[in-house]
C-alpha cells in the first residue's frame, strides 16, 4: 500500500490478494482453492483532480470429488461497491426465481474521475464494468455489465459521504434503468 490515505486516497497504489483453501480431508464439505487479486491506483492529474482506477480478478477451482462450491463461497458483484447502476449482487448468474447465486469467476474494473466542487464538497464521474461467471477461471469480456454515472462526495473526518447515481448501460430483463446509492467512504 503506497496510497497517501486509507480513507480518501489521492495518490499511490494498493495491491491486495487473498488465497483461501478448503479440503474435505479437514472436515469441510468441499475441496477448492479460491484466489482474489485487486489493484487500485490513484493518480493526481492536477491539484485535487484525481484519476482512480481499480481491477479485481477472482477465481475458484474445485478439486477432488467436489464439483460445486457452497453459495457462501461464490463470488457476487453489483451495487454501490462494485458495478454501480445494478442492484446489490445482481450482476452474474441468477436462479430460476431471479435470485443471485454467484459464480466461480469474477472480473470487475472501475475508472473514476474525482474533482472538487467547493470546500468539502466534491464530485465524481465513473465507469464500472464487470461480471461473475459460473465456470472456474472463465472470463468472457463480451459479457460484462457496464454502469456509468455521476456522484457527489462530502468530506468528513471519518471519510467521504457518498451519493452515486449509476445508470445500467446494458441491463438484463428485470434490471432497473439505474440506482441511487448512499454510502460512507469512496467506492474504492
Amino acid at each position: 500500500d503506497t496510497s497517501d490515505s486509507p480513507l480518501n486516497p489521492t495518490r499511490g497504489t494498493v495491491l491486495r490478494g487473498e488465497l483461501d483453501h478448503s479440503t474435505t480431508t479437514l472436515i469441510s464439505d468441499a475441496s477448492f482453492f479460491k484466489l482474489l487479486l485487486e489493484a487500485r491506483h490513484y493518480y493526481p492529474l492536477r491539484e485535487k483532480l484525481i484519476l482512480a482506477t481499480r481491477l479485481t480478478v477472482g477465481g475458484i477451482q474445485p478439486y477432488a470429488s467436489t464439483d460445486t462450491v457452497p453459495g457462501n463461497v461464490r463470488f457476487l458483484t453489483g451495487g454501490p461497491g462494485s458495478v454501480r447502476g445494478y442492484g446489490p449482487n445482481r450482476v452474474g448468474p441468477l436462479d430460476s426465481r431471479d435470485r443471485p447465486i454467484g459464480g466461480n469467476s469474477l472480473l470487475v474494473g472501475s475508472v473514476e474521475l474525482r474533482f472538487p466542487i467547493t470546500g468539502d464538497l466534491g464530485g465524481v464521474v465513473f465507469v464500472d464494468a464487470g461480471n461473475v461467471y459460473s465456470g472456474s477461471l472463465s472470463y468472457d469480456l463480451s459479457d460484462v455489465r457496464v454502469g456509468v454515472g455521476p456522484g457527489i462526495r462530502y468530506n468528513t473526518p471519518v471519510g467521504p459521504f457518498r451519493l452515486d447515481f449509476g445508470i445500467a448501460l446494458n441491463p438484463r430483463a428485470g434490471d432497473r434503468f439505474g440506482r441511487l446509492d448512499f454510502s460512507i467512504g469512496q467506492a474504492f
